[in-house]
């Protein structure tokens, strides 16, 4: 995938860990801006759970990960005046 990484992380393999933005804080949301939807995916597969989405913040629990392989964990939103972000964390699984 050719989308850069905004970080980067190391996960443990067995490890279920959240991860996730503020789009608040990135000064992304105007006065009263939404996030209307929030989708995740990773490549390559392994398993996301428990995605959320609120006041700003969205967040995915991430597991089943292998030692050696870097993943892509994409987070797109829409907000509610139509406006459409790819963020994008790198893991990589460790022992």
């Amino acid at each position: 995938m050719s989308i850069p990484a905004i970080e980067e992380f190391e996960i443990r393999v067995g490890a279920v860990k959240d991860y996730g933005f503020d789009y608040t804080t990135y000064g992304w949301l105007a006065s009263g801006e939404t996030i209307s939807s929030s989708t995740w995916a990773i490549w390559p597969a392994i398993t996301l759970s428990g995605a959320q989405n609120s006041a700003g913040i969205t967040s995915v629990f991430v597991s089943g990960q292998q030692v050696g392989i870097t993943y892509k964990l994409i987070n797109t939103i829409t907000t509610s005046v139509g406006r459409t972000e790819v963020m994008v964390l790198e893991l990589t699984g460790r022992p």
